[in-house]
C-alpha cells in the first residue's frame, strides 16, 4: 500500500493512499457552493499542518478521533482534516523526518457530528498494513544501501 505526496512545508507533509486519492480528486472537480467550501477549508487545514505544523490547527479544523486496533495487536491513533461535511482520516507518522498525515479513509459526505467508528477502526486497520509495508520498503532499502558499501569497501580493498 503506498501512497502520493500532495502536499509538503516547512513542518510536514500530506500524503494520500490511492483509496483517498479518487474521493480527493472527485471533490477538487466539482462545483458549486458546498464544494468549493470544502476545498477551500481542506487546502488551507492541509497548508497550515505542512506550514505550522498540526498544533496550529484547532479542533474544527483537525483533531485526534481516538485510538483504535491496527489489527497486529497495537492501537494506533486515527486523525481528521475537518472540512465542512467531508472528512480526511489518517494517521501521522514520520516521513523524512517530519510529520507526515497519511490519508487512509475518507467520508466524502458527513452528515452527523460524531464519526464513523466503524470507518475509524477501517483507518486503523489499514495504517497497520500501511506502517508495516513502510518498514518493510526502508528495510529493503537500508539493506540496498549496505550491500552498496560493502561492494565498494571489496573494490577499494578496504
Amino acid at each position: 500500500m503506498g501512497a502520493r505526496l500532495i502536499r509538503a512545508g516547512a513542518k510536514g507533509s500530506v500524503w494520500l493512499t490511492a483509496k483517498c486519492e479518487r474521493p480527493w480528486k472527485e471533490l477538487h472537480r466539482q462545483k458549486g457552493e458546498l464544494a468549493t467550501r470544502q476545498q477551500t477549508q481542506l487546502n488551507r487545514y492541509t497548508g497550515v499542518f505542512c506550514d505550522d505544523g498540526s498544533q496550529a490547527l484547532i479542533p474544527e479544523m483537525f483533531r485526534r478521533e481516538g485510538q483504535f486496533p491496527d489489527g497486529r495487536g497495537n492501537k494506533i491513533a486515527v486523525y481528521a482534516f475537518k472540512p465542512f461535511k467531508w472528512r480526511l482520516y489518517g494517521i501521522i507518522t514520520d516521513i523524512a523526518e517530519m510529520p507526515g498525515f497519511v490519508g487512509l479513509g475518507v467520508d466524502p459526505s458527513k452528515k452527523q457530528d460524531k464519526a464513523d467508528q466503524d470507518l475509524l477502526k477501517q483507518v486503523a486497520k489499514d495504517a497497520g498494513g500501511f506502517l508495516a509495508d513502510l518498514r518493510e520498503s526502508m528495510n529493503e532499502q537500508a539493506g540496498e544501501q549496505e550491500k552498496g558499501r560493502n561492494s565498494r569497501r571489496r573494490r577499494s580493498g578496504d
